[in-house]
């Protein structure tokens, strides 16, 4: 009983390294392990279960041509199942990036409306101060100013004292 390594059992059977391993894992084939804890294949137990073998020894078309050319119908099954797969989660990655994006452009477009409304408010009461403003000015300039009441100012007079009080003070009391 010859053993061969997982990359010659790879071309005398025309199956790829993931089907062997995965066959092995199944029970459909049985292997050993070296000291190196790679798969080993006994030739007889790879004619059981695949048929026939090409030879160990034929190296003239390169690993990648013959697992090509030798990819059974499951194997095409199984890696077309694995690509919709992968698109279908994409396409709902896609489907959720689109509603995240929704969602974000009506909160931009409600915050701008809200920030608008509130530009256009702050501009009104701004126009009402203004409005208000020149009427206090011209209400202002137009109230005349308190005459001097002769007995007021001689109250005030009255109430300074004559020793703290000024030559200039003193001579508006006397001119009341």
């Amino acid at each position: 009983m010859q053993n061969v390594s997982l990359q010659q059992a790879v071309r005398m059977t025309g199956k790829i390294e993931s089907t062997l391993r995965r066959d092995v894992k199944k029970g459909k084939v049985s292997a050993g392990r070296d000291g190196r804890r790679h798969l080993r294949f006994d030739i007889s137990e790879l004619q059981r279960a695949y048929g026939e073998l090409k030879s160990a020894g034929d190296d003239t078309q390169s690993t990648e041509q013959s697992n090509d050319k030798a990819m059974t119908g499951h194997d095409r099954a199984e890696i077309l199942a694995m690509k919709d797969n992968q698109i279908a989660d994409l396409r709902n990655q896609l489907e959720k990036t689109e509603s995240q994006l929704q969602l974000a452009t009506t909160e931009k477009t409600k915050l701008l409306d809200l920030l608008s409304a509130e530009k256009e408010e702050k501009r009104e009461l701004k126009a009402e101060m203004l409005a208000l403003m020149p009427r206090q000015r011209k209400d202002s300039r137009k109230q005349p100013k308190p005459k001097s009441n002769h007995a007021d100012g001689f109250k005030d007079c009255l109430e300074h004292d004559s020793t703290i009080a000024s030559k200039k003070q003193l001579a508006k009391c006397s001119q009341i």
